[in-house]
C-alpha cells in the first residue's frame, strides 16, 4: 500500500524536473538581487515587504488551486523559498490549509513534488495538515516520511506526525492542527 501512494510522492524528473530547477535557480538570483538592494537601514521593511509578497503568492496559489489551476514553475519556486524563509509566510499557508483543505491539498501537493530536494519539508507539512483534514490520514503520514527521510529530526514535521497517529475525529483535529501551528 505504501509503495502505491509513494509514487504520487515522487519529485518530477526529464525535462519537467529541469525546467524546475532553471526555475529555482532564477528565483533564487532574483531574491539575492533584491537583497543587495534593500536600504540595509531598513531590514525590518524589506522583510515586512517580503512577507506581503509570500502571503499575498499564497493566498493567489490556493485560490488558483481551487479553480483547477497551477502555478507557473517561477511561482512555485518563489512560494516554495518565500515559505521555507519565512514563518509568517508559513503561518498564513498552515492557517489556509486548515480553513481550505481541499484547494490547499491541491497545491502543496504540486508544490512538494516541483520543489523537490531540500525544498521537501514545508510543503510536505502543509500537505499532511491538508489532506489529513480531508480524511486521508494515510497520505498525510507518507508526506510526513516523505519530509522527515529529507530531514530527519524535523521538530514540525515530527509534532504534526504525532498528533495524526492518534485517532481524533475531524473537528477536534481541526482545533487541534490550528493549536499546534500557534503554538509554532
Amino acid at each position: 500500500m505504501a509503495e502505491l501512494y509513494a509514487n504520487w510522492l515522487a519529485p518530477l524528473d526529464g525535462s519537467a524536473r529541469e525546467d524546475m530547477l532553471r526555475a529555482m535557480r532564477r528565483v533564487d538570483v532574483a531574491l539575492g538581487e533584491r537583497v543587495a538592494r534593500a536600504d540595509p537601514s531598513d531590514p525590518a521593511g524589506f522583510r515586512a515587504s517580503l512577507v506581503a509578497e509570500g502571503v499575498r503568492r499564497v493566498r493567489e496559489a490556493v485560490a488558483l488551486h481551487g479553480e483547477g489551476g497551477r502555478l507557473a514553475d517561477d511561482d512555485v519556486a518563489w512560494l516554495a523559498i518565500l515559505c521555507q524563509l519565512l514563518g509568517d509566510v508559513r503561518d498564513v499557508a498552515w492557517a489556509l490549509a486548515v480553513e481550505m483543505p481541499e484547494p490547499s491539498a491541491a497545491l502543496w501537493l504540486d508544490v512538494l513534488r516541483r520543489a523537490g530536494g531540500d525544498g521537501v519539508r514545508v510543503p510536505a507539512c502543509l500537505f499532511a495538515v491538508a489532506a489529513a483534514l480531508r480524511g486521508e490520514r494515510a497520505q498525510a503520514l507518507l508526506a510526513l516520511e516523505h519530509a522527515l527521510r529529507a530531514h530527519p529530526g524535523d521538530e514540525e514535521a515530527v509534532r504534526l506526525d504525532r498528533l495524526l497517529r492518534e485517532d481524533v475525529p475531524p473537528g477536534e483535529l481541526r482545533r487541534l492542527l490550528s493549536e499546534a501551528r500557534a503554538r509554532g
